[in-house]
């Protein structure tokens, strides 16, 4: 066979995939604040997250993983601060008429 010519069946294809969207988490939208926080917005919008470096991949990571802590801890303390006041709300006694 010659060079340059293709065993028949052997077809490349040219077609474009797109991956599907999928409905923006509040976790997607804090990404997007630290990335216009840290002035990389317009770089996501153009070339995508994949576009980014791994420094600056790794800067909104650890500052999203450091807010979600941060939340964390927060509900956590209105949790456990709600259920002692309710603890203490149920133990007390009814009012005397």
């Amino acid at each position: 066979m010659p060079v340059g010519t293709k065993a028949p069946g052997n077809r490349t294809s040219t077609r474009i995939t797109r991956k599907k969207e999928k409905p923006e988490t509040p976790q997607d939208r804090l990404k997007m604040e630290i990335a216009r926080e840290l002035g990389l917005a317009d770089k996501v919008k153009q070339v995508g997250w994949g576009g980014l470096t791994a420094a600056e991949t790794g800067r909104i990571g650890g500052l999203l993983t450091k807010r979600l802590k941060d939340e964390g801890d927060r509900y956590s303390a209105i949790a456990v601060t709600g259920s002692m006041i309710n603890e203490a709300t149920s133990c007390a006694s009814p009012p005397v008429d």
